[in-house]
């Protein structure tokens, strides 16, 4: 098995006369190992192993043990280290990012692009056939729609966007907005500030976790950034959220 957990069958093994070791060719990169007995008839007798050993390839300069302390509760090891780090998403440039870039937005052509709270809208000038004073937007995402609009006329007036509920799902928003006349309305995507809840297990069988949810709620509130964060602690049992608005304050979120 290679970085997965789905069984893989790599070897039949039937006993021998030196020694009933099975021996690969080349090393198998393996998450877990299941040994697995045929069912018998009534001709065939089986003979269960009274001890299973699996031996690890010896460490060297190319490769080190999986059994060594790699990350506290981290189900990444040796053959993980040995991955190509995965290139991060970059924002891409479409020429739209601005209230004077804006592109047409035309009707039943889908747009797709990316943005980042503080980083990056993209706007779009919505055009609208002959005679119509609706438009209808529908934002989509997976797993969940993760953008927002806000649609104004030329002069920066907000124009009232009604969300459709019923023609709205977890990925996707369906909007509505009724323009006047002689509406040029803009129209911006994107990220919304970050909404956290921390929840957690206040049980007695978490004593021995208490240091790890505390430095992970002081680690997250030491970064928060207002208009970008906000954060909550509900701990289990309790009536409702700890802090009465959620905060966007660094380091408030600390507990004891």
């Amino acid at each position: 098995m290679r970085g997965h957990c789905r069984p893989l069958s790599v070897a039949e093994w039937a006993r021998t006369t030196d020694g009933n070791v099975l021996a690969f060719e080349s090393p198998v990169w393996a998450r877990f190992m299941r040994f697995v007995v045929p069912p018998a008839d009534e001709r065939r007798i089986i003979e269960l192993p009274e001890t299973l050993e699996i031996r690890e390839a010896p460490t060297d300069g190319g490769y080190r043990s999986v059994l060594g302390e790699w990350g506290f509760l981290n189900r990444a090891a040796y053959y993980e280290s040995t991955l190509a780090v995965p290139d991060r998403m970059e924002l891409t440039q479409r020429g739209n990012e601005s209230r004077d870039t804006a592109a047409d937005l035309l009707p039943d052509r889908p747009e797709a692009g990316r943005v980042q709270r503080r980083q990056q809208s993209q706007w779009y000038r919505p055009v609208l056939p002959d005679g119509d004073n609706t438009i209808t937007l529908t934002l989509t995402g997976d797993p969940t729609v993760r953008t927002e609009l806000a649609l104004a006329d030329a002069g920066g007036e907000t124009i009232d966007l009604r969300r459709i509920e019923h023609a709205s799902s977890p990925n996707s928003a369906v909007y509505e907005a009724t323009l006047e006349p002689d509406d040029t309305p803009l129209l911006e995507i994107r990220e919304p500030p970050r909404n956290v809840m921390f929840l957690w297990d206040t049980s007695p069988s978490m004593g021995a976790y208490i240091p790890l949810v505390h430095n992970a709620l002081a680690a997250y509130a030491e970064d928060l950034v207002p208009g970008v964060d906000m954060a909550n602690l509900l701990p289990f049992g309790a009536s409702g959220p700890l802090l009465r608005t959620g905060t966007a304050s660094p380091g408030s979120c600390s507990w004891s």
